[in-house]
């Protein structure tokens, strides 16, 4: 048996608006399929942080089989964006909540732009140490999804982010990102199996083999998630996903899925007459980050 904390530091700044139900939707699908791997034996934990211009915990510390599905009331996109106080808080917050050493951890982080609003972790030589130590004690995965490979290159050298633990997608229209989130999840799929393997996961999203040695991601170039790239080899059958994962549109506040899980693509704030997106209750407790909690 694994023990593994998956946590998502998802942007919802007011840029994240047109895509609000698509990245609901990936949230249930990483809920999920925590969810499926703790049915097979893993122990998984599912964290949800979100962050505008400020940071807040969705849930945290829960045992996946207990975490409840997000829905549109969890995620309201609005105001700025503290990126990078978002990431130097999660790390904090593991430090603080997980000193089990055999727990392995996945931090994905979900953003469309560059920070805006950090002020405790403004500094990015902080941030950078603060991930190169958890990094290199090898048990976190840090990993960094942005929009515009160059942009996403250069984050990942400023944080000190494995460049084959990046990737990046497209947020021109529904459409697209709706491909480039399909492709992501699929991607993560990958992590459990290493782990489950014994094998460290220092090349998320290479398309080589995962391996112990940091180096074997020095030239990798940054993974690109568009509908373009995704590979036609790779493609789950949508039908075949959803019964392996159990997913359901119940409490999502969404249609249902259209492939692969994802909603239909009918933006927050469409003008589309036959677009209606129903108003639901939050399912997560969430609360403001307690920076004197955590930087204590």
């Amino acid at each position: 048996m694994k023990k593994i904390w998956e946590t998502l530091v998802v942007d919802k700044s007011g840029s994240m608006s047109n895509i609000r139900q698509q990245v609901v939707t990936t949230i249930n699908e990483r809920i999920q399929q925590a969810k499926q791997n703790s049915q097979d034996g893993d122990e998984v934990t599912v964290n949800i942080i979100t962050f505008d211009g400020n940071v807040y915990e969705n849930t945290w510390g829960t045992k996946a089989i207990d975490v409840p599905e997000a829905t549109t009331g969890d995620y309201n996109p609005n105001g700025g964006t503290a990126l990078y106080d978002a990431i130097g808080y999660t790390l904090k917050k593991i430090e603080k909540t997980c000193q089990d050493p055999e727990v392995k951890h996945l931090v994905v982080v979900i953003t469309d732009g560059e920070d805006t609003s950090s002020t405790h972790f403004g500094d990015t030589t902080k941030l950078k140490n603060l991930i190169t130590e958890h990094q290199n004690g090898g048990r976190v995965t840090v990993s960094y999804v942005g929009c515009d490979a160059k942009k996403v290159m250069k984050e990942s050298e400023k944080l000190g982010i494995p460049a084959s633990n990046c990737a990046a997608w497209n947020n021109s229209n529904t459409r697209m990102t709706e491909a480039a989130f399909k492709n992501l999840n699929s991607k993560l799929y990958t992590y459990y199996d290493n782990t489950k393997n014994g094998l460290e996961t220092s090349n998320l999203f290479s398309t080589t083999s995962a391996s112990s040695d940091s180096s074997s991601s020095s030239s990798a170039t940054v993974d690109d998630l568009s509908e373009e790239s995704v590979n036609a080899d790779a493609a789950i059958n949508s039908a075949a996903i959803l019964n392996q994962l159990k997913i359901s549109p119940r409490n999502t506040g969404m249609a249902p899925p259209m492939f692969y899980g994802i909603a239909n693509s009918c933006c927050y704030h469409s003008n589309d007459p036959d677009c209606v997106v129903t108003v639901v209750a939050g399912n997560y407790n969430t609360k403001k980050a307690n920076w004197d909690e955590i930087m204590a």
